[in-house]
């Protein structure tokens, strides 16, 4: 019962535009491309939910190590 609590709990998460991933998570995934660069980013960040500057600043933070 609760794998189906939580693809509910996913599906309305995304429904009202509130992340599911850390922020590591999502950092790893910018750095990887998966949300491609400049203002396509932006908008993918943003369209998923997530804060592009706090995204992005963690971002920064984990390519200096």
């Amino acid at each position: 019962m609760s794998g189906i609590n939580n693809i509910m709990q996913s599906k309305l998460n995304a429904a009202k535009n509130i992340p599911d991933k850390s922020l590591d998570e999502i950092a790893k995934e910018v750095i990887r491309g998966n949300y491609g660069n400049g203002e396509e980013r932006k908008k993918k960040l943003a369209e998923a939910g997530y804060d592009y500057a706090q995204v992005q600043a963690r971002v920064n933070e984990l390519m200096k190590k």
